[in-house]
């Protein structure tokens, strides 16, 4: 085998391995901030300002929690914080979020934990009725998407997120779906489960043994 030969294979296995290790990013650190606009007007009817979002893995008998996302409201129940966590519970970036005078986000800045003296502020985009269709970051960081885009039910909630990244001739994307209605009159799917509030306060994944493996716990305060 030539030197030719063995840095194509590891430029391949190093591509692969970047490749790997950005699904793999990105399927545990999933944002699913946007989607807590959803309930701005429930968080101001009940005066809530916070909310910790824990995630429950199982697996056999044993079961591991971490917290993977913290989030804030102002008075009026708009959403102006969102701190992220990886997997292992240690603080990955922090989303802030800036309205106008008629409740639209006019401004998004991430600042990540490992360059936190470098602010990256988002692009974002809005469809005819004013709904947020997206948001892009510039030259960020390898590990973070570049573009976000988001697609809604004819009532205006919001019904799937996706993430998109991109590092030189690399393309992955994930995707994150919840239900068509707000808040659903029953807990007829065990998906997903509200408070009486109508807030969504646990969300259950299932493997292909329809068993349940992950967990999310929404704790509002």
């Amino acid at each position: 085998m030539d030197f030719r030969t063995l840095r194509i294979m590891n430029s391949k296995v190093s591509q692969f391995l970047l490749s790997m290790l950005l699904v793999c990013f990105s399927l545990s650190c999933i944002a699913q901030d946007i989607k807590q606009m959803d309930y701005g007007s429930l968080y101001k009817k009940h005066k809530l300002t916070a909310c910790t979002v824990r995630q429950v893995r199982f697996k056999n008998d044993t079961k591991d929690t971490a917290i993977i996302g913290q989030f804030q409201m102002n008075a009026l129940g708009q959403m102006t914080q969102y701190t992220e966590f990886g997997g292992n519970g240690q603080k990955v970036c922090t989303h802030s979020y800036q309205y106008d005078s008629k409740g639209k986000v006019s401004a998004c800045e991430l600042v990540f934990e490992d360059q936190s003296d470098i602010h990256y502020a988002c692009q974002l985009t809005y469809n005819a009725t004013g709904k947020l269709m997206g948001r892009s970051i510039v030259n960020g960081p390898v590990h973070c998407w570049h573009q976000e885009t988001h697609e809604y039910s004819s009532s205006g909630v919001l019904i799937k997120s996706t993430q998109h990244y991109k590092y030189n001739d690399h393309e992955s994307t994930t995707s994150q779906t919840y239900p068509a209605l707000l808040s659903p009159k029953e807990n007829t799917n065990l998906s997903y489960m509200y408070d009486q509030r109508g807030l969504l306060v646990l969300r259950q994944f299932y493997n292909d043994q329809n068993k349940v493996f992950k967990s999310l716990v929404y704790e509002y305060h």
